[in-house]
């Protein structure tokens, strides 16, 4: 029998080897359609993807998840990470006259599964580990995250400029792969949800944000804190490698500065 040191090692080790691929992958893709395309645009089109395919999806990613069993949607999605990757590694090398349409439609299939695997992982935290250990495995999903968001960054902007493209690809494909094993691994407790899935769809967004005007003025002062970091995450890029003409490296760096604000400031 397991013990819930174990399963709440190999919980926060899934997250955090996630985030590591995750992160180093989607800042290298970044700087090289900023490379290719030469505008803040092409960099930022990884970036605000991921945003607009969550809002579009997302109430048939949450039926989904509410319906069927988290961990067997945790592994298909990771399964659909491994295969379109392994897809875009294939036609790469082909496709470089038109990099940035063929990077819109691998992004938008990335982030769907990515955010099928993330909704469902994070769903099942009281199936995966202790009550006791709820607040640590919060802890690790947080802070850990963000510190692994600090160390990816400057690797990312490193490595960029080390190695080839394609081989940066790899290393997203072996922390999928990982993360895929990893999830196969983990023990889900079988639980039963009393919610009524049904009556839950008849409950409108607006109907709720009507009735609680806090929450909807929560939601537009987040809304627009995103806007203002979604242009700092692409307008310091844009101005380091192409405007100061400076390193990937110096990029990279200064990106990992956000993730130690995170972590300063949840102290």
């Amino acid at each position: 029998m397991e013990t819930g040191r174990g399963q709440l090692l190999k919980v926060s080790l899934t997250t955090l080897i996630n985030a590591l691929g995750a992160t180093i992958f989607t800042y290298v893709l970044s700087l090289k359609l900023l490379t290719v395309t030469g505008s803040a645009i092409g960099y930022g089109v990884n970036i605000f993807i991921g945003p607009v395919v969550g809002m579009i999806f997302a109430p048939l990613i949450g039926k989904i998840i509410d319906t069927y069993s988290k961990k067997k949607i945790a592994i298909l999605a990771e399964l659909g990470l491994i295969i379109s990757l392994l897809t875009f590694l294939e036609v790469y090398p082909y496709v470089q006259n038109n990099l940035l349409y063929v990077a819109i439609g691998f992004t938008c299939f990335n982030n769907l599964c990515a955010r099928f695997f993330t909704i469902s992982y994070l769903s099942s935290a009281p199936d995966l580990v202790e009550k006791s250990q709820l607040q640590r495995l919060n802890v690790v999903q947080t802070t850990g995250v963000a510190i692994t968001n600090m160390i990816a960054l400057p690797s990312a902007g490193f490595l960029y400029g080390l190695i080839p493209f394609e081989r940066l690809i790899w290393i997203e494909i072996v922390t999928e792969l990982l993360t895929l094993l990893l999830t196969r691994k983990t023990k889900f407790k079988v639980t039963k949800s009393n919610l009524n899935i049904d009556d839950h769809d008849k409950t409108s967004i607006i109907s709720i944000l009507n009735k609680h005007v806090s929450l909807l003025e929560l939601i537009i002062v987040v809304m627009i804190l995103n806007f203002a970091i979604t242009s700092i995450e692409i307008g310091v890029p844009y101005t380091i490698v192409k405007v100061l003409k400076k390193s990937t490296t110096i990029s990279g760096n200064i990106q990992g500065l956000f993730s130690l604000g995170i972590v300063i400031g949840g102290e």
